[in-house]
Order: C-alpha cells, then structure tokens, then sequence
C-alpha cells in the first residue's frame, strides 16, 4: 500500500520495461513502460504483493535484461479503516475504533485532531465536532493513515407544559403539550399516551423527543392529583307531614351544599309525605367534591273523628235515644 522509489543508472534514451515477481524469478508483472533517461520511477505497490519481490528491468525493444539483480523485501499491508464520517449528539460521546484486517501486530496508533493529540489507544472518544485522523504502525514498522469527520449535533430543544392539578375520581385524560410533535410520554419511566387519575400522588411527566440526526431530548412536568374531601352526613329522624319546615344540617365539613331531589336547598319543607334522598356535597380549597347521602321520610299525618252527642238534662230518662 506504500510507495516506492525505484532507480537505476541510465545510459542512452530507450525504452524500457520495469517488471516484478514474487516468486523468485520465475514470472515476472509488468509495471510500467517507463523511459530509461528517467532513472527514477515511484511504484505504489499493490496491498497484495509482499514478501520477497524480485525486480527486473529490460529493453522493450528486444525484451533483452538490463539488470535483474534488485530485490526488496516488502511487508504485508495493512487494511485500516476508521468508517465513514458521522455524528454525534451534544452532551454524548462516540467511540472510533478502527477495522484492521491484518495479522501483523500488536499495532501502535497515533490520534490527531484539530484540538488535541493522543496515542498507543485502540480508540477515540469524541464530544465535540473536529476532523480525527490515525495512524496505524505495525511491528514492521509500516504506517498507513485514515481521517474520519465527527459532526457534532446540538440536541433538539424540547418543552412540555405544566399540567392542571387533577382530584381522584376525575376523567381519565390525554397527555398533551410537549413539543415539538411527535414524541413520546411516558409516566414514572412507563411510556404511555393517555392518564387516570384513580389514585392520589404526584406524577412525574416525561416528554421525549428524537430528532431526524437521533439526538434525544427531554422536558419533564408534574401532575399532581388530590384526595377528595372526607365528607358525612347525620341521619334525619321521620317526620309528619304536617310539621313546620326545618333546616337541613348534619353535614360535614361545614361549608357544604343540600341537595333534594336535585334541588340546591336550605330548608326542608315536609308537605308532602314519601322518602327523600338529602345529598350533602362539599368542595374542598384544592377544587375537589366528594359527597354523602341520608334520606329524610315524611309520614301522613292522621286525622282523628268523633260522633256528635245531644245535650241531656240532669235526670233525665238514661235510656233515651239518640243518634250520631
């Protein structure tokens, strides 16, 4: 894979023809037509031909030899790649190593870029956008170099708003208001789509986002999610139909609503007899209601009758008839 010089003394202006073998002599490549005033010809050689490479070098007029006596030992290439030029995400870090296809280590390798050097390490850590070449030397002393370019990404800028305190019981609710589009949220680490707040806590909000270069980013919010208000009620006694109206009271916390029938009341007027339902609802200071529930039964009230008697004289007949 390197280049070689290859030189001679000329003697007149002729052409010649430099050729090689590798097996001893007997055959021969041609290399090149080259002209015998330039005394000096720069060979790449080929990564497959090394070892014991014998040279010959003759007329081509008449295929006559002018000298076969140089040989030089040349050593096994070396395949060295570092691959192609690639990204990396701000704040993360992208490790080169090299592909070597060659058995002739151990291998020493030379790190340069255009901040900094380092050396004798099977790679390279980068975090920063810069050209990183190497070189590889193996025992023989061969070197062969490669250059790779690591672009360094800014990663994508990612929101999500804040969510809206939540009370237990409340309706389930879509996870919405990260940007940009697209991504993913995911609750205490589990990716979902959709929240149901049937238990109290707070929860921790993800949104993550991968931009087109697969640089990650996130925002997190928190949702909180309140305990309803422990609310009771007393039971009413029955009452008649004929008693005055009363107000409702026995709830608890104080501060609530009545609620009969689906009426908002204060007062309960026992007119009429039957069984009603009392709901007692409050609202606590972090908007949350929670309800109970008693029922008031109003009984009919009886009225009572009694015959007509006429007026009787003292002493008189006992006996004597009389009607209702």
């Amino acid at each position: 894979g390197n280049n070689i010089m290859i030189s001679w003394i000329p003697s007149d202006s002729i052409n010649v023809q430099l050729s090689y073998s590798k097996d001893e002599g007997l055959n021969y490549i041609a290399i090149s037509d080259v002209m015998l005033s330039d005394s000096i010809f720069e060979w790449n050689i080929p990564k497959s031909v090394y070892g014991s490479v014998h040279f010959k070098l003759e007329r081509k007029s008449d295929s006559s030899y002018i000298d076969t006596s140089r040989s030089v030992t040349i050593y096994e290439g070396i395949n060295f790649d570092l691959g192609t030029d690639t990204f990396v995400c701000s704040g993360s870090q992208i490790s080169i190593i090299p592909i070597i296809s060659s058995e002739s280590g151990p291998f020493v390798f030379n790190w340069s870029t255009s901040n900094e050097a380092t050396s004798n390490d099977t790679l390279y850590v980068v975090d920063t956008t810069l050209t990183v070449s190497a070189q590889v030397i193996n025992t023989n002393g061969c070197s062969f170099n490669d250059t790779i370019k690591v672009v360094l990404s800014e990663l994508p800028v990612v929101s999500l708003e804040q969510f809206e305190t939540l009370c237990v019981g409340a309706d389930s609710i879509v996870l919405m208001g990260g940007l940009p589009l697209d991504g993913v949220y995911s609750i205490n680490g589990t990716d979902t789509i959709g929240f149901n707040p049937d238990s109290s806590g707070t929860y921790n909000i993800a949104y993550t986002y991968v931009d087109t270069n697969g640089c990650v980013n996130s925002d997190t919010s928190i949702l909180k999610v309140n305990e309803l208000p422990d609310v009771t009620v007393l039971s009413f006694e029955n009452v008649c139909s004929n008693s005055e109206a009363f107000d409702l009271f026995g709830g608890s916390p104080i501060g609530g609503e009545y609620i009969v029938d689906g009426d908002t009341l204060s007062a309960f007027d026992p007119e009429i007899p039957g069984t009603y339902n009392i709901i007692y609802a409050y609202t606590d200071t972090n908007s949350c209601v929670d309800s109970a529930v008693t029922k008031i039964k109003v009984d009919s009230t009886l009225i009572a009758s009694a015959p007509v008697y006429p007026e009787f004289c003292e002493g008189a007949d006992s006996s004597s008839e009389f009607k209702e």
